[in-house]
């Protein structure tokens, strides 16, 4: 195979191309965007220390000459390749470059620090550790906006009445309030737009009379305007009926509450026609006089009132007098369900009552067309059929003149506006709700079981992250070669012998394929015997052959790779005679080997342990060792978090898990040894102990953090945190694939597990399980997460279903049961369609440690640029402690998001395993404020990577956009849902597009579990969710949201003697001694544990000239040679 940016010429010599190839360890976009949180550190965890002369000072090459070497993963420039030479032209200027880059770096570091200047020039010995400067408070412009925010409540008032006693408290209170003035801003914007906008530019008319209303036994009577309003109705106009009356005494007419009681219109005995519009009509009174009398007839008996000479009222000369009030108002109701004897018709605007004109006038008095349509229209608009009709505006006019009874409601302009927005608001949120609940179904029947079919998601309609990825080109599934990490123990003499010609096949048998790790099982030679070695024992005396002191002298887990034979496993005579601390995994049962997975891949085990007794590590690990993936190819690596011991426990957690294992007796009470951890301070140096052996047949490496003499009195020793313990193999991994230097700790992991895997070393592992120790994964789970992660190559990281054990101990555990359910099953299975699952959670997940790629490797989990940033170990701002204090889990799937947008995170629903819950409600509000706070902080930071998956709206940046807005206006969601169902109750117009969404919101849920679980408890766990909703989402955020400030793990892990508060990771105490930081190369370590008096040179990296990986961007690789001299001991 030709590397990629070599081309062969025609003669076959193979040319060195003037194109430089992409990186395959960086990340897979144009260029790194930067989120919220600062990235600005050229290391994660010593990078204050390494701007000191000091440091640099301590790191002098055998010549004693001083070189800037800057980190690869913060360089912009990207190194070429060594294998390919560039030009002299474009190598002269990437080294101008480089030197222009160097020298504004150091400018920088000398204008930020004086005292360092000063130092720096003078090159005076340094006596004293160096003590970096205290960060500063308010930095950036956020720092700043949250003091201007809360500039009226001063320092003083917040350290007195608030308790905040240094400035780093009172500053993240201030960052906490601005926070909390955005959620109320928010909130405030959702309820005017929900309630607000429609008053605003549609008013509710307070002056609203209607015709008629309906009575609850579902009668329709007139208004009485007259006794409410002190008003009466003529012609459909309101007059003050004070006025009235008073007209009427002036026309010697008495007018009693029989006339006009009820809201009848007084009409009938008032001339309407002031405008003549009746004039040479049949309606006209000099036409037909006695036709329609004036004469007002009582509503209680057979009385009337009229004139004496049977006249009409003038109409205009009451308008002189009085002016109108308001006019009655009809709706449509009236005319769908209109009053007995009711012929009310809608001319224009304008509704008349053609009762008095059908019984006065025959059907020809406007002519046989304007009549019949007349006739035809009752309780109808009659306007379109009179517009075009003969004498028909005519006829209109003179209707309404004479028989008016009030005008029909309208809407404003506004109000049409307001109705079309709201019922859009409404409509797009249901589409999207609906949408997803299609696509989470959609995932649940079809994509999820092709992902553990062979060729993955590759091969359907909803393939193109996989397809683009290159998962459907089988070149890109062929996996790269592997570093050289073994000696030669023929030339092990020859301290410096030169490197032997790059091997074209790997060493060992690639993990990817379990066929060859099969056939070679039973193959041990007596070379590999011979390689048998120990600490202490030099390899000039040679192993001996005989059984017996084989047993005796030699660990039969403790085995060098041969540089001969591609394995070094040993067949079953051997191991008989290698004696019992062999410990076979034939002698525990295990699960049949499950067919689902075809290509078996190298699989660590990460277990964190905090605080946990007994009974809940025991039941991790028994599943995890039952599971029916092989044995062979997969290892348990323990975390302990410090010495713990958990509340109500007689052992500490160590203890716990130490005794649980069976060791072998070189690997048994192991010494500490440092590594450096997150914290500020000398809490950075950190002492572990690693035991190896095996839990239930199944290699498994404990690290129990022990920390350092100072701390010994301490509270909790060696407690750094859970993403200190992730770090330790992250950190591994990206150093054993890059060939680092390995710190203690380092070395102790790779020799210990290359040991008890038989000779197959670290950097064969490709996946990374991550459980708590409070996880019970089911026996296929992890067969499941591994096809799944087998079938596609880009997919990097990947979860399963996590399900409740303790569901019915108590309420509290009974309203998580289907929160758990609908945030797999339709959270994180829409989420899946698009492959970017945002939240991948630490109980129970899985993570791709390197991905092959043109026969080459790509470190994902391992990758610098991930590894770079959450080891941050100084962080100052709210936004970084709620990132990486609280929710690292989390934060991890941000960063590989962020550093690979066009890789994929999945959700495998058949995977499965369970976990126990916070059964007290004080526990369940301290996690859920960790919980809540940090998917706060990890949306902000996802919401600024615009090259994920979709465009505009129909993107899943859009989508983090919404989650992250849904969830700060949790608590006025819950207050309008309950004023909404209040008021539907209430009123007698309740609002049906509000109602609509909130049935599709409760009721799809529903929908989903029958077509997916197909069990009908959940029905019922769904009730006791909506009973709950109050809880879920009104006072956990609320709680959440005041708690910004608060970093601490609260009440779900409960320490033995530990107040309430506890300390937190990131608190600064005492000084860094970097001195006591051993880091040495692999070669190195490895001489070292042998005895011998030189290291024999031999770099991992130089084996590899086909490898993008180690070469290019080896921390200690050269651009002009292949070769690295030899170094002394490195120390930080």
């Amino acid at each position: 195979m030709i590397p990629s940016g070599r081309r062969e010429s025609s003669a076959g010599m193979v040319q060195p191309s003037v194109s430089r190839t992409r990186s395959l360890s960086r990340p897979e976009r144009q260029r790194p965007r930067q989120g919220i949180l600062r990235s600005t550190t050229l290391t994660s965890s010593s990078s204050q220390y390494q701007r000191h002369p000091a440091y640099r000072r301590t790191n002098l090459p055998p010549d004693g000459r001083q070189y800037y070497q800057p980190a690869q993963q913060d360089s912009p420039l990207q190194q070429p390749r060594v294998h390919q030479p560039l030009p002299d032209q474009l190598a002269r200027q990437l080294s101008k470059q480089r030197k222009n880059l160097i020298r504004k770096q150091q400018h920088s570091y000398l204008r930020d620090e004086p005292d360092i200047k000063e130092d720096y020039m003078e090159e005076k010995p340094q006596s004293q550790p160096y003590v970096p400067p205290s960060p500063k408070v308010r930095r950036g412009w956020w720092a700043w906006f949250s003091f201007l925010c809360t500039c009226c409540i001063p320092s003083c008032c917040i350290r007195i009445c608030f308790g905040k006693s240094n400035p780093s408290m009172r500053q993240a209170w201030r960052e906490k309030m601005t926070l909390v003035y955005i959620i109320i801003f928010l909130c405030l914007v959702l309820a005017y737009i929900t309630y607000g906008l429609t008053r605003t530019i549609c008013p509710i008319d307070e002056d609203y009379y209607p015709h008629s209303s309906v009575l609850p036994n579902g009668q329709r009577v007139l208004t009485d305007v007259s006794g409410e309003f002190n008003m009466v109705p003529i012609f459909g106009q309101l007059y003050d009926l004070d006025a009235v009356v008073g007209f009427f005494n002036e026309n010697n007419l008495n007018l009693t509450d029989p006339f006009y009681d009820g809201g009848v219109d007084l009409g009938p005995i008032f001339d309407g026609d002031i405008f003549g519009d009746c004039d040479n009509t049949a309606l006209s009174s000099s036409v037909n006089p006695r036709a329609d009398p004036c004469v007002l007839h009582s509503v209680y008996d057979n009385s009337t009132l009229k004139k004496p000479d049977g006249t009409c009222l003038s109409l205009a000369k009451l308008q002189e007098q009085t002016s109108t009030e308001d006019s009655l108002t009809f709706q449509w109701d009236e005319f769908y369900n209109p009053m007995p004897y009711s012929n009310n018709i809608l001319l224009g605007n304008t509704v008349v009552n053609l009762t008095r004109y059908f019984n006065a006038y025959p059907k020809s008095t406007f002519g046989g067309n304007v009549d019949e349509v007349l006739h035809n229209a009752v309780n109808r608009d009659a306007s379109y059929g009179l517009m075009y009709n003969h004498n028909g505006q005519g006829s209109m006019n003179c209707l309404i003149s004479r028989y008016a009874v009030g005008v029909m409601q309208t809407d404003s302009g506004g109000c049409i506006a307001s109705n079309i927005v709201m019922d859009l608001f409404f409509a797009v949120i249901l589409v999207m709700i609906s949408i997803r609940y299609s696509m989470a179904l959609l995932f649940q029947w079809v994509i999820s079981r092709r992902l553990v079919k062979k060729g993955g998601r590759s091969n359907w309609l909803f393939a193109w992250r996989s397809v683009q990825g290159g998962n459907d080109n089988p070149a890109n599934h062929i996996p790269g070669p592997y570093n050289n990490y073994s000696l030669n123990s023929s030339n092990i003499s020859q301290a410096y012998q030169p490197p032997p010609r790059p091997m074209s096949m790997p060493r060992f048998p690639s993990p990817r394929s379990s066929f060859i790790h099969a056939s070679h099982q039973n193959s041990f030679s007596s070379t590999s015997l011979n390689r048998l070695q120990v600490p202490g024992i030099t390899p000039s005396t040679p192993a001996p052959l005989d059984p017996a002191s084989a047993q005796r002298n030699y660990p039969a887990h403790h085995l060098q790779p041969s540089s001969s034979s591609f394995t070094s496993s040993i067949s079953s005579a051997q191991v008989s005679t290698l004696g019992p601390h062999l410990h076979s995994d034939a002698s525990y049962p295990h699960p049949v080997p499950s067919d689902i997975v075809e290509t078996e891949l190298y699989t660590c085990l990460l277990v964190t342990c905090y605080s946990e007794g007994e009974e809940g590590i025991r039941i991790t690990l028994d599943s995890l060792a039952n599971t029916t993936y092989s044995a062979k190819h997969k290892i348990f690596f323990i975390v302990c978090d410090g010495l713990i011991t958990g509340a109500g426990e007689s052992k500490s957690t160590p203890d716990i898990v130490v005794d649980m294992m069976d060791f072998d007796p070189a690997m048994a009470n192991p010494a500490p040894v440092s590594y450096l951890a997150i914290a500020d301070g000398e809490k950075q140096l950190n002492m572990a102990k690693v035991y190896a052996g095996h839990y239930k047949g199944v290699p498994c490496v404990t690290i129990v953090k022990c920390g350092i003499p100072e701390e010994a009195n301490q509270p909790k020793p060696g407690n750094r945190g859970k993403r200190d313990s992730q770090l330790i193999l992250m950190s591994f991994f990206q150093r054993i694939l890059f060939n680092d230097r390995l710190s203690e700790l380092d070395y102790e992991i790779f020799w210990k597990t290359s040991s008890l895997m038989n000779g197959v070393t670290p950097d064969k592992f490709e996946l990374m399980l991550m459980v708590d120790a409070d996880t019970k994964v089911l026996p296929d789970a992890l067969t499941y997460m591994v096809a799944a992660m087998a079938n596609d190559i880009t997919i990097m990281g990947l979860c399963g279903e996590t399900r409740i054990a303790n569901k019915t101990a108590s309420w509290v555990t009974a309203i998580q049961v289907f929160e758990y359910y609908i945030n797999h099953h339709y959270a994180k299975a829409f989420e899946s369609m698009f492959g970017i699952v945002t939240c991948l959670p630490g109980c129970f997940s899985m993570y791709r440690i390197k991905a092959p790629k043109n026969g080459a490797w790509v470190p994902i989990l391992a990758n610098p640029d991930v590894v770079l940033q959450y080891n941050e170990n100084v962080v100052t701002t709210l936004h970084e402690k709620n990132l990486l204090l609280l929710g690292e889990d989390r934060f991890l799937s941000t960063l590989m998001l962020r550093t690979f947008p066009k890789r994929q995170m999945m959700f495998v629903p058949q995977a499965k395993c369970k976990t126990v819950v916070p059964d007290e409600f004080r526990v369940l509000l301290s996690q859920r404020r960790r919980w809540i706070n940090s998917t706060v902080h990890n949306l902000m930071e996802l919401v600024l990577v615009s090259d994920l998956c979709g465009i505009g709206c129909l993107s899943m940046q859009f989508s983090i956009f919404v989650d992250l807005i849904s969830t700060l206006v949790l608590p006025c969601a819950v207050i309008m849902t309950i004023y909404l169902v209040v008021s539907s109750i209430v009123t007698q117009n309740p609002q049906w597009q509000s109602i609509g969404l909130l049935i599709a919101v409760l009721g799809l849920p529903g929908v989903l579990i029958a077509l997916t679980t197909f069990k009908l408890i959940y029905i019922g766990w769904m009730i006791i969710y909506i009973i709950a909703i109050p809880i879920w989402n009104f006072v956990l955020p609320v709680y959440s949201f005041w708690h910004f400030d608060d970093f601490s793990w609260g009440a779900t892990r409960v320490v033995e003697g530990e107040g309430k508060a506890g300390n937190v990771h990131g608190d600064r105490q005492g000084v860094f001694d970097s001195s006591r930081l051993v880091m040495k190369k692999w070669h190195e370590w490895e001489a070292q544990r042998l005895g011998l008096s030189k290291p024999f040179m031999k770099d991992p990296a130089i084996q590899r000239p086909h490898s993008s990986i180690t070469l290019a961007h080896s921390p200690m690789s050269s651009h002009s040679t292949l070769m690295t001299p030899p170094l002394p001991p490195h120390r930080f």
